[in-house]
């Protein structure tokens, strides 16, 4: 008889991102675009905390709901686009990110990371 996957991901349209997944990170965002696919990026609270109050907040916040998990690591799911998501990630992570990859940025890319960015701004300041 055959084992079934042990794979975390036992969906089809689930992906671990390629770039922004790191094996100690604390916290797994989880975004998922316009055809409904999930794209997980571990990160770390700290990282996000310090450059946003809006996850400061969140993870100073006492939770008395359950805790959903990927990875055995606390999982957050956000309303935003993947592609804008990992852009900004990519930019916190890695302070060259705009400058070393100028000249395939478009306008798309950076209207994205700032649309991320006034969501979780505007997210904050309603306290959502």
């Amino acid at each position: 008889m055959e084992q079934p996957s042990k794979s975390k991901r036992a969906r089809p349209d689930e992906e671990r991102d390629a770039d922004v997944y790191y094996d100690d990170g604390s916290v797994v965002l989880s975004a998922s675009d316009e055809h409904g696919n999930l794209v997980y990026f571990r990160v770390h609270k700290s990282v996000l905390s310090k450059h946003s109050p809006f996850f400061k907040t969140m993870f100073s916040l006492p939770s008395t709901a359950v805790i959903d998990l990927y990875d055995d690591t606390p999982l957050v799911h956000v309303h935003d686009e993947p592609k804008d998501l990992k852009s900004f990630l990519q930019m916190l992570y890695d302070p060259w990110y705009l400058t070393l990859f100028q000249a395939r940025l478009t306008i798309s890319h950076l209207c994205g990371i700032i649309a991320f960015y006034c969501s979780i701004r505007i997210r904050s300041t309603l306290h959502i």
